[in-house]
């Protein structure tokens, strides 16, 4: 509900400012001057809204000044129920509500809109990082002008304070009041932000105090009156349209907002803003499927109000109660009480949590007694539901056209476009940059591939032996065996060390497996944070970039990716039919916003009768692009200019399944569920990195980075021909470890230590310390008879709860080192 009342009344403002202070610094090419402007015209802009408020409140006292005398008898000469009639009819003759009183309160309503969108967007501005202006050293930190002291808070507070002394000499105590406490409210609440927001808010101020002078000074009523006529002039003709018969008979029409309400939700309200919220993943135009969305949607309307108007009065009455009982329920289970849905990708509709079907025959029975007693109590409930469908359609209306004007494309492509598209697109390249900016005295690399099969590397360099002079440095260890068969349950003891199994989580942790997660990545970032290691995460999995954003010298990328020319024609030559691909968009949103109307229990029913047949491969051969694009990328944007060591962690999905790579690395529409098409995207992958590699090389810093490539487990029915595994179901035991220590040369080699990919924290963490902590690591201190756990199933998809698990001790490839265990 939050969401949607920012997007409403936040957004619209924001989107505005953001305009304004992008069309400044294609001016000035100053931001500390576009912030100046921005808060000029932005004032400028709002001014005949302030002289309205002045108006509104100026009328507002005038007409309880006439009605005191009379107000005073009534005090004087009546008591109880009998005053409070009178008054209550002298308020009605004279067109008068106590509720007026609030109109006195609209200038410092107006400004907090305007006060969370300039917080929102200035606070938030990572292209002011490292920015200066005048003495300002960054307008993305605080301003710390004076010994530690923030400068900027303390003159907006005095330039708030005169204005406030000048301005209310002629003014009520209450409306005095105001003003001060308005202004140390402000100083409290900015004194720490950063020195863009402050600089907007200084001149904001300014602004006020010269406006406040000049009024003080000069008679400007004609001025005045010209721009409250501007606002009033536009309320009256929509006052006069709505005084229109057949207007207010729609607008009161519980069949109308019911019906709009209902096909708005289906095709409005939900599916233009997850159109809009990523473009890049579906190939339609956006405008064309947000067109073709109305156009539903109001066809919809015209074609049931049709049928209503030619049905009897009785049938009339049963189609509005149906139409309005499902509006109803799509209202709840849309927006009231929604399930969360995350990134969409591709046009494929999500997942939902399965039910049995028990639970489903209840959910049916109980929507059928609902609607039964629906049909007795809608004559009373009537008035209160059509204030609940206007108040709905014109919240969920605005949401839409905000969220539907602002698409956005979270995979970006950088080549062929206009320049004024290139100037937004280089702060991205620009976060790029950072993230792969690497030092040239060292560095350190965790490379994370999702589902890559530890013993399908040997078939690879068997198959390909080149590879072993390309990998310069690097040691492979075909027996390392995965903490589990899932990324949920091997991720954390991966990035946090072995304190993070999950057997032990299971026994003594008070937090969900989730959080332990973010707590695993919590410990990797701290060894960074340990020897003052600029460090950085790419995708972290079952985790978000908030986790990160405590350390300083922290870059996180999640969503964010870039796409070269030829990954886009790849994307845009699948398109056969344009057309085509329009409806087939649009019945995906649709379909998906009309699930997300239907209670949760038959949501999974319903998504499985709705499912597009070719869904789940359009998916992932977006993953497969979008993933391949990411291993491309940091070859594209490594450079050698970061000024403190590095250590970076880098998760990847490419060799997950799907795999669509043919043999010459060409990613198809085509999925090669099979040993050949796991084999053909796994050495795509190292191709990848190799390339990766030689850029390194190139920059000279080849030598002085620690690499460690690894997996968090392999994949179920791929059985290889090297370091064959024993049974049927542990292959994805099968973890892959590729080590290259600093200064490592010659050709792969190959060792036989039992190592485990939760070694990876203790591998990495001796890299970091650079030597100084090596005792957790069994590269360096070798284990002898070593006992190591790998959980084989759990139940669902994260959790504690270990279904089968075995111990394996040295050898994971002697089907007599694996025993069973119960936990």
């Amino acid at each position: 509900m939050l969401d949607i009342l920012f997007n409403i009344f936040i957004q619209p403002i924001e989107l505005l400012m953001q305009a304004i202070l992008s069309l400044c610094f294609s001016i000035t090419n100053n931001y500390g001057l576009s912030i100046i402007l921005l808060s000029i015209i932005i004032n400028i802009l709002i001014l005949p809204l302030y002289y309205l408020a002045e108006d509104l409140k100026n009328q507002d006292k005038i007409k309880l000044k006439s009605l005191q005398p009379q107000i005073a008898f009534y005090k004087k000469n009546f008591k109880g129920q009998q005053r409070q009639y009178y008054i209550q009819a002298l308020y009605r003759v004279n067109n008068y509500h106590p509720l007026s009183a609030i109109k006195s309160s609209f200038g410092l309503l107006l400004q907090i809109p305007f006060f969370f969108a300039a917080f929102h967007l200035l606070g938030n501005y990572s292209a002011f990082d490292n920015i200066s202006f005048g003495f300002i050293i960054n307008l993305n930190q605080p301003d710390n002008l004076l010994f530690g002291l923030n400068i900027l808070p303390i003159l907006m507070t005095i330039i708030n304070l005169s204005s406030a002394y000048f301005y209310t000499k002629k003014m009520d105590k209450s409306d005095k009041y105001q003003l001060w406490i308005l202004s140390i409210v402000f100083l409290v609440l900015l004194y720490a932000e950063p020195a863009a927001l402050l600089l907007y808010w200084t001149i904001n101020n300014a602004f006020s105090f010269i406006k406040n002078t000049i009024e003080s000074k000069f008679n400007i009523d004609k001025f005045k009156n010209l721009s409250v006529a501007f606002i009033k002039k536009p309320a009256i003709i929509i006052s006069n349209i709505y005084q229109l018969s057949i207007i207010q008979k729609t607008i009161k029409s519980n069949f109308i907002q019911a019906t709009v309400l209902f096909f708005g939700t289906v095709f409005i309200y939900q599916a233009i803003p997850m159109a809009a919220s990523d473009t890049s993943i579906y190939f339609a135009p956006y405008p064309q499927v947000a067109g073709v969305l109305i156009a539903l949607f109001l066809a919809s309307i015209i074609i049931l109000t049709l049928f209503y108007l030619i049905l009897p009065k009785k049938l009339k009455t049963f189609l509005t109660i149906i139409i309005t009982f499902f509006a109803l329920s799509g209202l709840w289970f849309a927006f009231i009480n929604p399930v969360d849905i995350g990134h969409l990708t591709g046009l494929q509709i999500p997942d939902f949590t399965k039910t049995e079907r028990l639970q489903r025959q209840i959910v049916y029975i109980i929507m059928f007694f609902s609607l039964v007693a629906f049909f007795y109590t809608y004559r009373r409930l009537k008035n209160c539901i059509l204030w609940i469908f206007i108040i709905a359609n014109l919240i969920l209306m605005g949401q839409s056209i905000v969220g539907g004007l602002s698409p956005k494309a979270i995979d970006m492509i950088t080549s062929n476009t206009p320049d004024f598209a290139k100037k937004q697109q280089q702060h991205l390249i620009d976060r790029f940059k950072t993230a792969f900016a690497f030092s040239t005295e060292s560095n350190v690399i965790v490379i994370m591939m999702d589902m890559f099969q530890g013993n399908l590397f040997a078939d690879i360099i068997e198959k390909h032996p080149a590879l072993k002079q390309q990998l310069t440095g690097f040691t492979y260890y075909p027996n390392t065996l995965s903490h589990s068969s899932l990324t949920s349950t091997s991720i954390a003891a991966l990035v946090g060390g072995q304190e993070f199994q999950v057997q032990n989580l299971a026994k003594k942790s008070k937090i969900s497996l989730e959080e332990e997660i973010h707590r695993a990545y919590k410990k990797n970032l701290s060894v960074a944070q340990k020897y003052n290691w600029r460090y950085t995460a790419i995708k972290p999995q079952y985790g978000n970039c908030k986790i990160f954003e405590s350390y300083a010298d922290g870059d996180c990328i999640f969503n964010d990716n870039i796409l070269s020319q030829k990954m886009t024609d790849k994307k845009e030559s699948f398109i056969k039919n344009k057309n085509t691909e329009i409806l087939k968009t649009v019945k995906v949103f649709a379909k998906l916003s009309f699930i997300l109307s239907a209670p949760h229990p038959i949501k999974l029913r319903l998504k499985h009768r709705f499912s597009e047949s070719d869904a789940p491969i359009l998916k992932h051969f977006f993953y497969n692009i979008y993933e391949s694009a990411r291993l491309q990328n940091m070859t594209t944007y490594a450079n050698a200019k970061s000024d403190q060591k590095t250590f970076k962690l880098v998760q990847n999905n490419f060799t997950h399944w799907y795999w669509m790579s043919d043999e010459n690395c060409n990613i198809v529409y085509k999925n090669f569920d099979n040993y050949q098409g796991f084999f053909n995207t796994s050495h795509c992958a190292l191709k990848l990195l190799i390339k990766f590699f030689d850029k390194l090389k190139t920059l000279n810093i080849y030598h002085n980075t620690k690499i460690i490539i690894t997996s968090d487990h392999g994949q179920r029915k791929i059985h290889t021909k090297n370091y064959n595994l024993p049974g049927d179901n542990k292959p994805s035991s099968s973890a892959l470890m590729l080590v290259k220590d600093f200064n490592a040369a010659g050709d792969l080699k190959t060792s036989m230590n039992f190592l485990s990919n939760m070694d990876t924290y203790a591998i990495t963490l001796s890299g970091v310390s650079a030597g100084k902590e090596v005792s957790q690591d069994p590269i360096k201190t070798p284990i002898q008879n070593r006992t190591l756990t790998y959980i084989d199933k759990i139940k669902g998809k994260v959790s504690y709860d270990i279904l089968k698990m075995y111990e394996v001790k040295n050898n994971m490839f002697n089907p007599k080192n694996w025993q069973e265990i119960k936990h």
